[in-house]
């Protein structure tokens, strides 16, 4: 191989560009890696030394650099720019439709996956979900489905694209410290949509649609509303589903699945249905044998009749919102860690379903200026350090325990995932006793 061939310039060497860098190998392709984005020692890689000196293909950025970084700037005037979701695209990626929004994505992710994978329609989730879609790509190939969840931070770089769908969950104010406003932070969810093909559809609610017109963005041809208000074409009333107010199914569950949200399977459904030409309650109707995500709701342990839920995937304060109605009963609440620029007081709209709150991590003052005149707030300092003191003075239990922190975990943890277990690790501890066999989980 000449070294003065062009070669596909790797901004980072983390998680994501790891699955480019599986793909860019597999396909014999040359590469080489920028020393200015990659942790800790440089990696067994061939190492960038500028564009004088390296011709580029193009430049695979980490979604954890922003846009304005200098050598995201220059790269831009050579070519293209995108993420690994891009490079797939590029390298012949076809069937695949995008899961985006402010909160719910892996579950409907998840959900769309289970939804195909039931209908013998070869499917994976990929994408911020937790494999990279190019790694996913690589070692799948041409012919599944990909259920790609897409977060702000990979659609901002987004390429031209033409998924099977788009499913734009919800909106609110999120990861602001990146995105300046809550315009920007739309525009960048909104570049999922923007390349839809005549073909494609988008699944979203009337919300976001008002959305979008409000800042006079482009509509698709074709989209499809779910939600209470009037111009939705399908609504959920309790269980019921509604085609343009006929019923067209009802949910029957069994206890495992809850609080798994009903309305994320009905997006789920839809876009299963629009890919398949299914029939919509033959697609729902597989629904009862879907297992809900690690720590998103997930109930661990039931200690006297009380559950003790973990959803540190909950990382703003909407998704804690979410949580507390979908519970039944008020909680002890810990909420906190890294606070992400937004206020807390939106949980006020929650506080019968809080009995109190442990505040915890960097976040823990601005819980307490917020929220200590209306709920009892009680500060317990780090979690690594306070949490088994915290969950002891909890015995025994009268009121169910959620997890839900609201906060991002980089004050004391790599990820949610790592926060998550820390926190099973240390209930499970504590509450020793198992559920008996015939109880119902909620």
């Amino acid at each position: 191989m000449k070294t003065n061939a062009p070669k596909w310039l790797l901004l980072g060497t983390g998680v994501s560009n790891q699955g480019a860098i599986s793909l860019l190998e597999k396909l014999g392709e040359p590469f080489c890696v920028s020393k200015a984005h990659s942790p800790g020692q440089p990696p067994p890689f061939p190492e960038f030394s500028g564009f004088a000196k390296n011709p580029i293909k193009g430049t695979v950025a980490s979604p954890g650099i922003p846009k304005d970084d200098p050598l995201v700037k220059e790269a831009l005037a050579h070519g293209f720019l995108g993420t690994e979701v891009d490079l797939a695209i590029h390298f012949g990626l076809k069937h695949y439709g995008f899961i985006t929004g402010t909160n719910g994505k892996s579950t409907i992710c998840q959900l769309c996956t289970f939804f195909f994978n039931s209908l013998h329609h070869n499917a994976h989730a990929v994408g911020n979900i937790g494999t990279p879609v190019s790694e996913g790509f690589s070692h799948y190939g041409k012919d599944p489905f990909y259920c790609i969840e897409l977060s702000s931070y990979q659609a901002e770089y987004l390429n031209p694209a033409n998924p099977k769908f788009v499913i734009f969950s919800n909106f609110s104010s999120d990861h602001l410290a990146r995105h300046k406003s809550l315009q920007n932070y739309f525009f960048c969810k909104w570049r999922a949509v923007e390349n839809l093909s005549k073909e494609g559809v988008l699944i979203t609610t009337p919300s976001v649609l008002n959305q979008a017109k409000a800042y006079q963005l482009a509509l698709p041809e074709h989209i499809l509303l779910v939600g209470s208000e009037k111009e939705a074409d399908y609504a959920l009333e309790d269980r019921k589903v509604f085609f343009k107010g006929q019923l067209v199914f009802e949910f029957s569950l069994d206890p495992k699945n809850q609080p798994c949200p009903l309305f994320n399977a009905l997006l789920a459904g839809l876009a299963c249905q629009h890919v398949t030409a299914q029939p919509l309650p033959k697609i729902l109707a597989h629904f009862p044998k879907f297992s809900p995500l690690s720590h998103r709701l997930e109930l661990i342990r039931t200690q006297e009749i009380y559950p003790i839920i973990n959803d540190s995937k909950a990382t703003n304060c909407d998704a804690v919102g979410f949580a507390l109605e979908s519970l039944a009963g008020s909680y002890e609440l810990f909420l906190g860690g890294k606070p992400k620029g937004d206020s807390f007081k939106p949980l006020l709209h929650y506080k019968k379903s809080i009995h109190r709150i442990f505040a915890f991590g960097e976040a823990l003052e601005q819980i307490k200026e917020e929220l200590s005149h209306e709920l009892p707030v009680f500060g317990i300092g780090g979690l690594k350090e306070s949490l088994k003191k915290a969950l002891l003075s909890l015995k025994p239990l009268e009121r169910g325990i959620l997890f839900s922190p609201g906060c991002a975990s980089f004050d004391e943890f790599a990820n949610f995932e790592e926060r998550g277990l820390f926190f099973k690790e240390i209930a499970l501890e504590v509450f020793d006793v198992l559920p008996p066999l015939n109880r119902k989980r909620f």
